[in-house]
């Protein structure tokens, strides 16, 4: 260093090496973001981990046109909020002013947060220093402010109305209260958000929406956006989970190719999550939780209440041995919970169980099951179809809805199936209740199901509830397997007089 240099060279030279950053902050997303992280958390180091290199990655890929839906599924506490509602609208502003921002959260005073801290970094004397953006002052609330470029940022809430803003850009972050994921209610309001007010506000422009958010619910706004085909998605977990072949339905996405770990287990960022902080927090999850909030799956690994190696697979026996006249012999029930929407909403599911008798083990046999999504002509159809074709030797089950339609529908079906044994259930309790006797065989390995087409989808549904987006196979399990253990079904005495 030259020895001659003053105080007022070190402070040019302090000026263009800021410049210099500045220069390439505009250009890199990671390098800006390094020197906003300063501002924005001056106590806390940012201890950089190859998911700030990805994010970084993919949000400079949204901005280039190189997609324009991205959804994130990742751990809470890994600064997802920081760096995709407040370091990347701020990083668009160095060049491109006049971008609009729209911030979403499940509740407004959270994304309202995100954009207080998008004005107070862009309002910083070290960006208005290097980036020049002004405020404008008859524009500044604090869910809502511009700049002089014509750019804007917003503030909402998933459960809010429209505003009428149409955004170059959207920002969901966590869409939905982890309390509320649960309730379809709650995961029907927030879908119809994503898929009617943000497609009309992206109809006047080519608007771009990135999504943040752990997995809550099968049937969460991931769940929905997995369907569609036009979503990059991105998931990663606390804990490193090798990609194991395992099918679709076990809704485990393959590792993200970035991803450095390679031993199960290995935890996300290490240095700041450490095993004992990770350890702690999956202790206060619990089961659910974990596998949601930190691994990204709506149920634990190998399922939740029900697990789907309680279930071995098995073949029927031989027709025309003393095995298979036993099995035709002993009691059988389907049991039916039935929707109503063709093509969409709940399912219908007809679930045939068999009880070859205590002493037996297996003792229950998960013989069939039938399903669809039909409308009310359809279901009636499907259902006589079924039973003409399964005989009068089983007995049918169907779940009564409460009130006068559920009565209404049973009673019609009782006309329809006059010759069978036919009996309408009404529906008390909560349905995880209703659904314990059967785990509990299950869990002792007295529940076996017969190989078939319907294998997979049925064992990947009950290994997701409570947290699935259908249960109707769950529900017709209960209905056929309650009526088989609910005692010996009641005959009548006939008397008979000759002459």
């Amino acid at each position: 260093m030259n020895a001659n240099l003053d105080e007022d060279d070190v402070d040019q030279l302090a000026e263009r090496l800021e410049g210099l950053q500045a220069e390439l902050g505009k250009r890199s997303l990671k390098a800006f973001a390094k020197q906003a992280w300063k501002i924005i958390e001056p106590d806390v180091e940012l201890n950089w981990n190859w998911h700030h290199d990805a994010m970084c990655e993919d949000l400079e890929k949204l901005v280039n046109g190189e997609t324009d839906r991205l959804l994130y599924n990742v751990p809470p506490g890994t600064t997802k909020t920081t760096f995709f509602c407040i370091i990347f609208p701020a990083w668009v502003w160095t060049y491109a002013p006049h971008k609009k921002f729209m911030v979403a959260s499940y509740i407004v005073d959270k994304s309202e947060e995100s954009v207080l801290k998008i004005r107070d970094l862009i309002k910083s004397p070290w960006y208005r220093r290097n980036y020049g953006v002004q405020l404008r002052e008859d524009q500044h609330a604090k869910r809502f402010f511009m700049n002089t470029k014509g750019g804007w940022v917003l503030a909402t809430s998933t459960d809010g109305r429209g505003t009428g803003e149409h955004p170059d850009f959207t920002l969901i972050d966590d869409p939905h209260s982890a309390k509320k994921a649960h309730s379809e209610a709650d995961r029907k309001a927030v879908s119809i958000w994503l898929r009617e007010t943000m497609s009309t506000r992206g109809l006047a422009k080519a608007m771009a929406i990135a999504m943040i958010m752990q997995r809550l619910n099968e049937g969460d706004l991931s769940g929905v956006v997995l369907k569609l085909e036009n979503w990059k998605h991105v998931c990663i977990p606390m804990r490193f989970e090798p990609d194991q072949g395992k099918p679709d339905s076990d809704m485990r996405p393959k590792p993200d190719p970035r991803d450095p770990r390679r031993r199960k287990g290995e935890l996300l960022w290490p240095d700041m999550m450490t095993e004992k902080k990770v350890r702690a927090a999956e202790i206060i999850l619990g089961p659910y939780g974990t596998a949601g909030q930190f691994q990204q799956r709506p149920a634990p690994e190998g399922g939740g209440i029900i697990k789907r190696d309680w279930f071995p697979i098995m073949d029927p026996p031989a027709a025309n041995t003393a095995e298979y006249a036993y099995w035709k012999s002993c009691r059988a029930t389907r049991g039916w919970d039935t929707g109503a929407t063709e093509g969409g909403g709940d399912y219908t599911a007809g679930v045939l169980i068999r009880d070859l008798g205590k002493g037996r083990v297996p003792r229950f046999i998960v013989e069939d099951v039938r399903r669809g999504q039909w409308g009310p002509a359809q279901v009636e159809r499907f259902i006589f179809a079924t039973t003409s074709a399964d005989g009068k030797q089983v007995s049918v089950r169907e779940e009564q809805e409460p009130g006068s339609a559920g009565k209404t529908v049973c009673e019609q079906r009782a006309r329809e199936l006059v010759g069978f044994d036919y009996k309408a259930v009404p529906v008390t309790g909560n349905k995880l209740v209703r659904l314990n006797g059967f785990r509990a065989a299950a869990e002792s390995g007295l529940v076996a199901i017969l190989r078939g087409a319907w294998n997979e989808p049925y064992l990947a549904e009950l290994e997701v509830i409570p947290a699935g987006d259908h249960d109707d196979q769950g529900d017709g399990s209960s209905c056929a397997f309650n009526d088989l253990t609910s005692g010996p079904r009641p005959t009548k005495a006939v008397k008979l007089t000759w002459g």
